[in-house]
This record gives structure tokens, C-alpha cells and sequence, in this order.
């Protein structure tokens, strides 16, 4: 070979061998083994450990490019670390000292796996102490879902050192020990401080270690629990825990409405008019409260806005209402006005079943003489028509008369008429009519307490979870849904501690928790011309 080659030769290989890249090797069986923790430094329940660096080694080459979302550490450690790895080797390096006699837990997660087959290295977890001794107690329970009962899986469990020099009140907190339920909702925090401790848990939805008030479900243990031995059994039930009213974000103002928009939906809206000769047609519609034009109002309108969640959180908003300038295209302009009906067209009935008519805007007139209620004989059927909600956008229909098969309501052209004078066109129902013995009756009773002076609200729940009706009671204890679909329902009762009709949340500052929920756990089956009448709700 010419000595002139060589030159050629050595750069071609420092090239391959500088381009070289790790490939997994192919062929054989599968790799499914996960990587092993072989050392480790500190060593696994090792005392007295002082330094800054954690190492450790495998028995393969691994990658830990997640661990930095994966690693959980309890206590939790302030300030950052970084994360090398090296073929086998992770080495972590904090920038601040552990704390003095203390032990912490690292739990790795999925955070280490290896190279080949992604195989991550479950149940991975080190413990150690910077003291003399390790922390060994521990606190255990389950986490359940308080409307469904349901196990919750991945919710956080944090528990708080009421020792702790920390000013922020503890529900603002990021706890001093955490871990997430597991996929049958259990919880174990091991390796605990002998310390009085407070019990939180939350969905943490965003991953910051801190209940978020609006977005996030929460539950909590009332007292306090002293930690001088390992406790088990511990219940956590969460529910909505939103002590925040909804917040008015922003208006659209259009030339014949003007909406004032919510961060939530809201449940309740009490309105007041600076001038009450300054009231305009308004509807509340999921989180938005829409006011209408009404022939020539003034340049602006002064309001006073009470608004209302679900869980009754109210504040209250100062407003002026200015509609934008009408063009000459918007006075020409005539919309068609919508409406939507339940029950559906071709759906089916009952005799007790009403029919409501929802509106996009408010009513100025409804035509008795255009709307014609007949049965499958073509015999007029008599019946009456009243507004069910102080906006005038939805219209009850109720039948005065019963019919034995098919029901056809005929609406003609104008029946009605809206605040922007837009007219309905025509259109028929026809519904089929379900007769008494094809529908199915529950009543029952719920155990009444003799020594306390409370309603109960039953919900009648379909298969989803969703309530197609509810009943009040008081000390009587009884309950009835009569003319009940055939299918498959579920009992709820709430006890009202308040008797405002409503489930009422926890009031954690104060130590008070959220109203009682009672499942009845076996499903009702409803048959057609069926009644089940012994049904018992427990209340223990």
C-alpha cells in the first residue's frame, strides 16, 4: 500500500468512528428484564449522610431523561439539582443541603429504564437519613370519590407538620410528605417523623403540589392525628371544594344584546336596574348573563349583579350596559327565531310528562289561537301554557286532559314572537304516548336519625350518573318517583344540614365538612308496569 494512502485511511476511520451511534441489538428474544440497582450512594437506609450528590448504578445501560418528572421526594428538598447520566451510572447534584436529621425518601418512578427496551425500573425507591436514626412510621388508607364512591387513582395525599414555622394557611401549602393513590385508590406514606400531622388530598390536575381551588377536587381528615405509632384505615373522601365566586372576565357588546361573560357556569343571578324604568329583558346561559334590546333604551343602562356558582359562591358586580350603534343593514335584518323542544320529535311520553319550549331570546307574545293539541283520533285536546323562568325564554305546555296513545301539537306560523320581533315558522310534534303499564314505579324510605332535625334530598340517577329527578323530604323519611322509564337507576340522598335544598361543600378553615352522601350501591332495574316499593337507604 502507498504510504500516501495512509493519511486518507486514518481520517475515514476517525470519521466512522466519531459519526458511531448506540443501536440496540436485533434478533433473539425480547428484552423485558428492568434495569437493576446494583450500588448506590448513599447505600439504601444508610444514616448520617451529609453530602450534596446522589449516585447510582445499574446493571445495564439506562436512561433517565424523564426523571426530573418522574423523581418524587418526600420531605420535599428546596432548591434545584441537576441529573447526569452516564452509560449505567445517574448521578443527581443539589445545590442545597438536606435537611438535619431528617429522613427522606426518593421515589424514582418511571424515571429510570433502560436502554434497549424502554423497561422501566418500577417500585425504585431510596431511603436514607442525614441523622442517626431512620424515621420508620407509617400512615396508610384510601381515597374515594364522595358523590360515586369510586376509588380515585393518582390523587395526591399530602400530610403537614403542624410544627412547621410556615406562615401560608395549610390549604395553600405544598405538604411536607406526598404520594399519589394507586390504581385501587390506596396510599402508604412510609418512613414518617413521629409528629402531629394534618391530612390533605387533592386531584392535582396541574402537577404543583398545591390544591387549586377551582379546578380540582379535595378531601380532608378533620383532626388532628398524632404520629406516635403506624396508622391504617384511613378514609379520604373528595369532592368540589370551590370557595371562589365567579369572576367576570370580559362583555360583547352587539348592537341588540350585550353579554357579560364569567369565568364558570353559573347557577343563580339576582339583577338590579340603578332605575327601574331602565329594565331590559335578560337570560342567564351557562356563564353568561345576556341582555336584550327593547325598543329605544338609554345611552346606558347602571346595574347592580349578584352572581352565583353551584355551590353558592356569590359576588356581586357594578355594570353599565351600552349597546353598539345600529347600522341600516342590522334594522332591515329578521331572523327566524329558534326554538328547541324536549321531548323531541317522534320521542316518546307520558300524560305527566310536560312539553317545554327554549327559546334563543325573550318572548313579547305567545298566539293560544296557532298552537293545536290533538290525539291519534284527531280529537282536540285541551291544554295550558305558562312561562317558567322570569326571562320569558322557556314555555311550559301542559296537557289538561289524559291521552291513551299518541300525542300531535301543531304550531302555525307566528305562535311566537320575540323581543326583536322575529316570528316562529310552522312545525308539528308527534310523540308516542307511554301508558301507565308500560312504566314502573320506586318508593322507599331512608333511615331516619330520631336526634337530628334534618331534610334529605333523594336524586333518582340514571346509568350515567346524571338526575332525572329529585324529591325532598323531611322527618317522615318517605319517597316515590312514580312513572319512571324502564331502565336502569341508581338512589343518591343528601343530607341537608341546612335544609336550602342544595349539597353543601366543606368549610375547611372552620373544621366543617361537606354534607353527608348516601349511595344506595345496588342498581335498580325498572321494568315496564313494575313497582318497587320496599327500597331502604341506610344511614348510619
Amino acid at each position: 500500500m502507498s504510504l500516501k494512502r495512509i493519511p486518507e485511511i486514518c481520517l475515514f476511520t476517525v470519521i466512522l468512528c466519531g459519526c458511531a451511534k448506540f443501536v440496540p441489538p436485533t434478533g433473539g428474544d425480547r428484552d423485558i428484564t428492568p434495569p437493576k440497582l446494583i450500588e448506590s450512594t448513599p447505600a439504601d437506609k444508610q444514616v448520617n449522610f451529609q453530602e450534596k450528590r446522589i449516585w447510582l448504578l445499574f446493571d445495564e445501560l439506562v436512561d433517565s431523561k424523564n426523571l426530573k418528572q418522574e423523581l418524587t421526594i418526600t420531605p420535599e428538598q428546596k432548591g434545584r439539582y441537576q441529573v447526569r447520566n452516564k452509560g449505567e451510572e445517574v448521578e443527581l447534584e443539589f445545590e442545597k443541603g438536606f435537611e438535619k436529621n431528617t429522613t427522606y425518601t426518593f421515589s424514582f418512578g418511571a424515571g429510570i429504564k433502560d436502554i434497549n427496551e424502554q423497561n422501566k425500573a418500577d417500585n425504585l425507591k431510596l431511603v436514607f437519613s442525614t441523622g442517626s436514626e431512620l424515621d420508620s412510621l407509617k400512615i396508610g388508607g384510601r381515597v374515594t370519590n364522595l358523590f360515586t364512591e369510586e376509588r380515585v387513582m393518582g390523587a395526591t395525599i399530602g400530610l403537614y407538620k403542624m410544627s412547621s414555622t410556615d406562615t401560608l394557611p395549610l390549604i395553600n401549602r405544598r405538604p411536607d410528605y406526598f404520594i399519589k393513590s394507586d390504581s385501587s385508590g390506596n396510599f402508604q406514606l412510609e418512613n414518617l417523623k413521629s409528629e402531629n400531622y394534618r391530612i390533605l388530598s387533592f386531584t392535582d390536575r396541574n402537577g404543583n403540589q398545591k390544591f387549586d381551588n377551582k379546578k380540582e377536587m379535595f378531601g380532608f381528615v378533620r383532626d388532628t392525628i398524632e404520629l406516635n405509632s403506624n396508622k391504617a384505615g384511613i378514609s379520604l373522601e373528595l369532592f368540589p371544594y370551590d370557595t371562589i365566586p365567579p369572576k367576570y372576565k370580559r362583555f360583547i357588546q352587539k348592537e341588540k344584546t350585550y353579554a357579560l361573560k364569567f369565568d364558570e357556569p353559573l347557577y343563580k343571578v339576582e339583577l338590579e336596574f340603578k332605575n327601574k324604568s331602565d329594565s331590559i329583558p335578560y337570560i342567564m346561559i351557562e356563564d353568561e348573563v345576556k341582555f336584550f334590546k327593547l325598543g329605544t333604551p338609554k345611552d346606558s343602562v347602571i346595574i347592580s349583579l349578584m352572581v352565583s356558582d353551584s355551590l353558592l359562591n356569590s359576588d356581586t358586580l357594578q355594570h353599565t350596559i351600552t349597546f353598539r350603534e345600529e347600522s341600516q343593514r342590522s334594522k332591515q335584518s329578521n331572523e327566524t327565531l329558534k326554538i328547541s323542544v324536549t321531548p323531541a320529535n317522534s320521542s316518546s311520553t307520558t300524560n305527566n310528562e310536560p312539553y317545554i319550549f327554549s327559546f334563543n331570546y325573550p318572548l313579547i307574545q305567545i298566539d293560544s289561537s296557532k298552537i293545536s293539541v290533538s290525539d291519534d283520533t284527531l280529537n282536540t285536546v285541551k291544554y295550558k301554557t305558562r312561562f317558567i323562568d322570569n326571562s320569558k325564554t322557556k314555555v311550559e305546555v301542559l296537557l289538561l286532559e289524559g291521552i291513551t296513545k299518541s300525542i300531535v301539537i301543531k304550531v302555525d306560523k307566528g305562535a311566537f314572537v320575540n323581543i326583536l320581533s322575529d316570528s316562529s315558522t310552522a312545525f308539528t310534534l308527534k310523540n308516542s304516548l307511554l301508558n301507565k303499564n308500560e312504566l314502573g314505579l320506586i318508593a322507599g324510605n331512608i333511615e331516619v336519625r330520631d336526634n337530628i332535625q334534618v331534610q334529605y334530598i333523594i336524586q333518582l340517577l340514571n346509568a350515567t350518573n346524571s338526575e332525572i329527578e329529585k324529591v325532598v323530604i323531611s322527618q317522615d323519611g318517605k319517597f316515590t318517583f312514580e312513572d319512571i322509564r324502564p331502565e336502569e337507576y341508581t338512589l343518591r340522598a343528601i343530607v341537608d344540614r341546612n335544609s336550602n335544598g342544595v349539597w353543601d361543600t366543606a368549610d375547611f378553615g372552620k373544621g366543617v365538612p361537606p354534607e353527608r352522601i348516601i349511595n344506595l350501591k345496588e342498581p335498580i332495574r325498572v321494568k315496564a308496569n313494575f313497582e318497587f316499593r320496599d327500597i331502604n337507604i341506610p344511614n348510619q
